[in-house]
């Protein structure tokens, strides 16, 4: 663990914590008290938020791991990959309670997950155009469970899924340029069009009101960035309230999208070649602060439940490690 104060009003960063390999996904525990991590190294690590100390590791997957998240009430830990599991563990002593086995048990990697309100289920995405949703009773240790549910409606690959604050909808987005509103029960609400690129990052407002989408875009012969771009839209009309084009980013376009507690801010990054984290109004698409990494590429981003802290996961060659910025 490091403590690096910089001294800008912008932001400041808190710790470090350094990784032995390539981070992937980062989520901060409901109780504000635990990141958790994981990517290339296959392996699951939980930090303590105020030391910075390691507190778990679980070791399980066989390939890397690309999406992670906490159940609600902070008891269990959720872990993906691209060995084609969905793995569900207990957050205190790191036991592996199930394992789920993409479609059909073929080989499709989990691209990303989100856990319903309530921790009775997780909605998953696969290379496939369906959305699993797939019972989740870490307390009866069923080892292998049965998808409960299957959402059909996109074209194309879906690349990302995230449940509404209320539990009552999703949305996902993938590589048909859209992203879908359904209702719990899997019936498709709306569809919204307003992409022009593959659309694999998510994040509803704290209200459920307004969705954040960001596609991945294409690098163009006649600019110097990428066309990617972010979008707010109304989740009941689907009509777009901003689009925001501040990234100026490279091949991959949008990494990750989290909304703040307060529903004032979003947070993004990206690959940009300088400063690859922005904060901007949700509402408005005014940029407040931009700021780079000290690894580099910053593929997840969490807020603290209190909003006051972003943590990221940093990439780079010689530099594998968890910032945490007071903002």
């Amino acid at each position: 663990m490091e403590q690096n104060h910089l001294g800008n009003a912008a932001s400041e960063r808190l710790l470090t914590y350094h990784c032995p390999a390539d981070i992937y996904a980062v989520a901060w525990s409901p109780n504000g008290k635990y990141i958790a991590s994981g990517g290339r190294g296959e392996i699951v690590e939980v930090w303590d938020v105020r030391t910075g100390d390691l507190c778990q590791t679980y070791r399980n997957h066989a390939a890397p791991i690309i999406s992670i998240s906490w159940s609600p009430d902070s008891r269990y830990i959720a872990s993906a990959g691209l060995d084609d599991t969905l793995r569900v563990w207990n957050a205190s002593d790191g036991s592996l309670l199930m394992s789920y086995w993409g479609h059909g048990g073929n080989i499709h990697d989990v691209n990303a997950f989100s856990w319903s309100r309530d921790g009775n289920y997780i909605a998953s995405v696969f290379w496939k155009q369906t959305v699993n949703i797939i019972p989740v009773s870490p307390q009866s240790h069923i080892p292998a469970p049965k998808e409960v549910g299957v959402f059909r409606g996109h074209t194309d690959r879906v690349k990302a899924v995230a449940w509404s604050p209320d539990g009552q909808r999703l949305v996902s987005g993938g590589n048909d340029r859209t992203a879908q509103i359904w209702d719990k029960s899997g019936r498709l609400l709306h569809t919204y069009r307003q992409h022009q690129h593959e659309v694999h990052a998510l994040s509803w407002s704290p209200d459920g009101k307004y969705v954040a989408s960001g596609d991945e875009g294409e690098i163009s012969h006649f600019s110097a960035g990428n066309s990617s771009s972010i979008h707010v839209w109304n989740s009941y009309t689907g009509e777009t309230v901003v689009r925001y084009d501040g990234h100026d980013t490279g091949s991959y376009g949008i990494y990750s999208l989290s909304w703040s507690p307060d529903g004032k801010h979003i947070a993004s990054s990206s690959d940009d070649a300088f400063d690859v984290v922005h904060i901007w109004h949700a509402l408005s698409g005014q940029r407040l602060y931009a700021f780079s990494s000290e690894a580099g590429i910053v593929p997840a981003l969490a807020w603290s439940p209190d909003g006051r802290y972003l943590a990221g996961a940093g990439n780079g060659a010689h530099n594998r490690k968890i910032e945490i910025w007071k903002l």
